[in-house]
């Protein structure tokens, strides 16, 4: 991470005022909308370059928790940044990486697999985003299903709408045990995983996932049952605002 993401200040306006005014300097300087003509001519969904340097500004790092080598700000710090994203029609995966995948794995409950996962988010070493787009509250009905198979479960089913999954490096997955919510952690590259990726009309891309038994280790279990939906409600919940905040930059 770098010095000036280290150094923000402890007062609630200060940081909020610096994070936007390193986003004001940042987007205007290397994520001008100007780029994404050019991008779109490589069939990438983002750059690589630009988001390693988001990472440097500690930008994937602003909701994970301290104790995760993070900055352990708030949503609203994060709101910052996500209205100046929205302004240059930012393609990078900060609000399915940095946003709803952190914000899931910090409602879940604490685990040596939770905490180097947030880690190495806020590192740019790991780039998750979550399977849930079926997901409804109090339910796990219409979800992928996990069979119980020793100390793991076996997935099998489809998940669909997931952004930017073409380019992640694994899934945190929404799956029904039974009538029991089940958060699951799958790598990109598992056995019997298949994507059909399509891109939409703004030139972002979404994917069906096709899930064909699936192994899925213990310690790849993030939560289950209750725990699941309130992690799972509560990073929704989270999701909703920060998207509004980036719809309002692109106004």
């Amino acid at each position: 991470m770098s010095e000036a993401a280290q150094e923000i200040p402890d007062d609630p306006t200060a940081e909020h005022n610096m994070l936007r005014d390193s986003a004001i300097s940042f987007c205007a300087r290397d994520a001008a909308p100007t780029r994404l003509k050019a991008l779109k001519q490589t069939d990438a969904d983002f750059d690589p370059a630009v988001w390693q340097q988001m990472v440097e500004l500690g930008w994937a790092a602003i909701l994970v928790p301290e104790t995760c080598d993070g900055l352990g700000l708030d949503l609203a710090a994060a709101a910052v940044v996500a209205d100046q994203l929205g302004r240059v029609v930012a393609p990078e995966p900060w609000l399915e990486t940095a946003g709803f995948a952190v914000n899931v794995l910090t409602a879940v409950p604490a685990s040596a697999q939770r905490d180097k996962m947030l880690g190495d988010i806020a590192a740019g070493t790991c780039g998750p985003v979550v399977c849930a787009a079926q997901y409804r509250r109090a339910t796990s009905a219409g979800l992928p299903g996990a069979l119980r198979s020793g100390d793991g479960f076996i997935l099998t089913g489809n998940a669909d709408c997931i952004p930017l999954a073409r380019s992640a490096d694994s899934f945190i997955v929404a799956a029904d045990n039974d009538g029991e919510l089940l958060l699951c952690l799958v790598g990109a590259d598992a056995p019997g995983i298949t994507l059909e990726s399509r891109h939409l009309a703004d030139n972002t891309t979404h994917a069906g996932i096709a899930f064909a038994n699936v192994a899925i280790v213990a310690d790849a279990l993030l939560a289950r049952g209750t725990d699941a939906h309130a992690a799972l409600d509560r990073a929704i919940d989270a999701d909703y605002i920060l998207s509004a905040a980036y719809l309002c930059g692109l106004m």
